[in-house]
């Protein structure tokens, strides 16, 4: 599976989604909703590892970190060195190399926008799951993305400042209710949703998060600017924010399906 939006295989991109841990609101959440203690567990589109080594020490039988990207994998099995009963695996997320019933629960966090359609990966998902296992499905609704602009929702600046990007957002950004009814097509059932506000980064200086729009790092979005456009928008963003440090906080759905 091949993102329209960002070459994650282009050496440029080495690490672009590494360098942070997990929030402990997600962990917490995580945790609670999925148990994932003793289970077997497949984190696809593991990216850099970040939540396949959160999954980690949270004791599970194993976890499996899955991306198409061996870029990614390169980054995730490095940040991942230490963690237990990790593995990790290239494989396509809508054609799993994976044999049937082999996971009690599968996590897909920040994957299905990069998606033309949800079918093919929601029927794969259901393919490799045990009975009664769960899916855990994290996205940015239409509704998440959209939200005002503000210090915590940084990313509601960049849609302000260029047309393209919101409109980026609007093609790959579904509705809950969308989401929902492709789970229940491909089988899925008792399927529920939460919230959750999820601390992305501080930024203790104005000159930290120029960086991080500059170098674009763990934002695929920002890939549809070039590198004058990205210097113009590190400019704007900057002058709409007065206090900091800014703590940077991500809105998103989390849907957990059962088989």
């Amino acid at each position: 599976m091949a993102s329209k939006y960002i070459d994650f295989d282009d050496p440029s991109n080495r690490d672009t989604y590494v360098g942070r841990t997990a929030d402990p609101a997600w962990v917490d959440l995580y945790s609670r909703l999925v148990r994932p203690g003793g289970r077997r567990i497949a984190d696809v589109g593991c990216g850099g590892g970040i939540y396949t080594k959160a999954i980690a020490y949270l004791k599970p039988a194993w976890v499996l970190g899955i991306d198409s990207s061996e870029l990614s994998l390169e980054s995730a099995r490095k940040y991942c060195a230490g963690a237990p009963n990790v593995r990790f695996l290239r494989t396509d997320a809508e054609a799993l190399a994976v044999p049937d019933n082999d996971f009690d629960n599968v996590v897909e966090r920040a994957l299905i926008h990069h998606f033309a359609s949800l079918d093919k990966n929601f029927h794969e998902v259901f393919r490799v799951l045990r009975p009664d296992g769960t899916l855990w499905l994290q996205d940015r609704t239409l509704d998440d993305v959209l939200q005002p602009p503000s210090e915590e929702h940084i990313r509601g600046f960049y849609l302000s400042f260029d047309e393209r990007l919101r409109n980026t957002e609007i093609e790959r950004r579904r509705r809950g209710e969308d989401i929902v009814r492709a789970l229940r097509s491909a089988g899925f059932r008792d399927v529920s949703s939460d919230k959750l506000r999820e601390l992305r980064k501080i930024f203790y200086s104005p000159e930290e998060l120029r960086e991080e729009i500059l170098t674009r790092r763990g934002r695929s979005i920002l890939h549809g600017l070039d590198d004058d456009q990205l210097e113009r928008l590190a400019d704007f963003v900057l002058r709409q924010i007065t206090t900091w440090p800014v703590r940077e906080r991500d809105t998103w759905t989390v849907w957990v399906a059962r088989k």
